[in-house]
């Protein structure tokens, strides 16, 4: 599936708000081997750090993305949906607000910017287990793209 331009600059700010230090992000991680739903569930982007502490953001470029029937995957101890002004606004104007869900909208500035935090949820070690598996099987697949690109 191709990826829109909104999409590309959303990724591309949460990417350059989560790079630090001590933050191991990935996107597109699909979650599998061990978790208890279904197998097949993808999460846009998943930062884990070296507290501990996995944060899952779910991307919308559009409200009827947004509304569409495609599953919103929380699995952190925070979660959190990352959009534009303009779906946010429409979020906001028909009340479908999320509870416990932090959001960012992307301003102006390019970065992520805080509209509401999110709730912490308790992870099982068994779930943290899985969701850093599945981060590094995702995290391999993006290398081995990478590697596959002819060299100079």
């Amino acid at each position: 599936m191709t990826k829109t331009l909104d999409t590309k600059n959303v990724e591309h700010a949460l990417w350059r708000f989560t790079h630090k230090l001590g933050v191991y992000g990935c996107f597109e991680v699909t979650l599998g081997l061990g978790m208890t739903r279904d197998h097949k569930e993808i999460v846009d982007y998943i930062t884990y750090d070296k507290t501990g502490v996995v944060r899952c953001y779910e991307i919308k470029t559009s409200y009827a993305d947004f509304k569409s029937s495609a599953r919103k995957s929380w699995w952190g101890n925070f979660n959190y949906l990352v959009v534009t002004p303009e779906v946010y606004s429409k979020i906001e104007a028909n009340r479908d607000i999320i509870g416990g869900i932090g959001i960012y909208v992307v301003g102006e500035n390019g970065l992520p910017e805080s509209v509401r935090r999110g709730s912490r949820h308790q992870l099982t070690v068994g779930e943290r287990v899985s969701i850093i598996e599945s981060m590094v099987r995702s995290m391999d697949r993006e290398e081995q793209k990478l590697y596959r690109i002819k060299p100079y």
